[in-house]
């Protein structure tokens, strides 16, 4: 899978790079105002859901970032100069990425222990929300242990997707926008309505499909009751992790056409 070889390599700090150095020791780009604002806005109705599926959230700020960060290469001058000096755009936008990532430890303090416990604990909180939501759920049903053990273990296999698969997404995001918006204000806000657009979409038709088209296909089919408890949840979940790896393969399609990287620098990312 590429966003899973992706994610390997976001993992490892650029550390000697020049760029990176450069990045990580000068000050931070504050988030834009348009970010804050949508945060203050939505931010009270998407707690529970937020806090579950964080890394969504903490990648639409970091598209921006780098998306910032790389126009603002172009605005002083260096872009250009860049561009023409090994290893050229594409390793100047991994530095600047991987920089943005680690910086101040963010990357690593998503992933701590005491954050997947706080996911884990909302993760709970939004099945059972959801469960009583579901007029179904007050109906007798002999599979009800079976239902639960796989819902609990289909939504935890998910939120690892989702935060793995989010992060790969903001970063090809961030690293892309700059190819076709030069201005650095400019740049940050197609990074975010870009990232939220791609987020977006993935939720609605992996809500739609599999909660309304999936159920339909599988009672067409005249499966045993036992067989469909337990393939819908495993569909939906499959379901759920393609559809962004085709968004995530086509922007590293995208990327590579519009960076041009060194043939010995595009495999390193997803090899």
């Amino acid at each position: 899978m590429i966003s899973w070889n992706l994610w390997r390599r976001l993992r490892t700090p650029f550390v000697t790079h020049p760029i990176y150095k450069r990045v990580i020791t000068s000050a931070a780009v504050l988030s834009p105002w348009y970010l804050t604002c949508v945060m203050v806005l939505i931010g009270p109705a998407l707690i529970v859901p937020g806090v579950v599926f964080m890394s969504a959230a903490y990648g639409l700020n970091w598209s921006v970032q780098i998306a910032l960060q790389i126009a603002r290469q172009r605005e002083i001058g260096l872009y250009d100069l860049i561009a023409v000096a090994p290893p050229g755009l594409f390793g100047m936008s991994q530095a600047i990425t991987s920089a943005c990532l680690h910086r101040n430890g963010s990357l690593e303090q998503m992933q701590s222990f005491g954050a997947w416990m706080l996911r884990g604990f909302f993760a709970v909180v939004l099945l059972m929300l959801g469960n009583s939501l579901n007029p179904a759920a007050a109906q007798s049903d002999p599979y009800e242990l079976v239902t639960i053990l796989l819902s609990v273990v289909t939504l935890i296999v998910a939120v690892y997707i989702d935060h793995v698969q989010s992060l790969v997404v903001a970063v090809l995001v961030g690293m892309l926008v700059p190819s076709y918006v030069e201005k650095r204000i400019e740049a940050g806000v197609a990074a975010f309505f870009t990232y939220a657009l791609l987020q977006i979409m993935t939720y609605v038709i992996a809500i739609i499909t599999g909660f309304s088209a999936l159920p339909t296909i599988l009672e067409g089919l005249r499966l045993p009751a036992l067989v469909m408890v337990i393939a819908l949840p495993l569909l939906r979940l499959l379901l759920f992790a393609l559809i962004r790896e085709v968004i995530i393969g086509y922007l590293w399609s995208l990327l590579v056409r519009e960076t041009n990287p060194d043939p010995s620098q595009a495999p390193v990312m997803t090899g």
